[in-house]
């Protein structure tokens, strides 16, 4: 019984951060989507894949704010630098994946109107944001138990954060915080 407790914990704190990863990116996603069509109205069509990477960016510097601060504002902190740095890189392959959605479209399939580029933008921010949201978890913002960096920080798996700790309490570090309900941190007393 308490096994299925702990999943469902588990569960419903991946479901929290979820949530608030979709908010965070739907706030982002219409950042990106009026930004690139006022710049698609303003040049037309011919800097169609220019106009996406600036809206991406500015998009995306709101989705590393929001997410820092609001989605996953109780994981490890790695060092704003490199956490913006490592923010930006996986951006950037989710920002390839858009753009060869919209390439696809306006260069192989030779379709050169508004409403087909949007909605190629479309069905590529659905899959971006599938791997961001993967990314990110696993190596921007890191669970409070992920060990110090050994040199290899793109290949180190995320380690989950124990289920029974509440989303908006800090995070214990190496166990020094308070002991697990039911564990027996107590030995020798009575």
């Amino acid at each position: 019984m308490n096994r299925g407790r702990g999943v469902l914990r588990r569960f419903e704190h991946m479901l929290r951060e979820l949530a608030r990863f979709g908010t965070v990116g739907a706030v982002a996603f219409v950042i990106n989507m009026v930004i690139t069509n006022l710049l698609w109205l303003a040049w037309g069509t011919r800097g169609t894949l220019t106009a996406n990477v600036l809206a991406t960016i500015a998009a995306a510097t709101f989705a590393y704010v929001a997410n820092r601060h609001w989605t996953w504002r109780n994981r490890e902190k790695i060092g704003l630098a490199r956490e913006y740095f490592l923010f930006f890189v996986l951006n950037a392959v989710g920002l390839l994946i858009e753009i060869l959605f919209i390439g696809f479209v306006k260069y192989t399939a030779n379709v050169d109107n508004q409403l087909a580029l949007n909605a190629a933008k479309l069905v590529g921010v659905g899959f971006g944001s599938l791997f961001r949201f993967w990314s990110y978890q696993k190596w921007v913002f890191l669970s409070a138990d992920t060990p110090p960096d050994d040199g290899r920080l793109l290949l180190r798996p995320l380690r989950h954060e124990d289920p029974a700790v509440e989303d908006d309490a800090p995070l214990a570090r190496n166990g020094s915080g308070p002991p697990a309900p039911g564990s027996n941190s107590q030995k020798g007393q009575t």
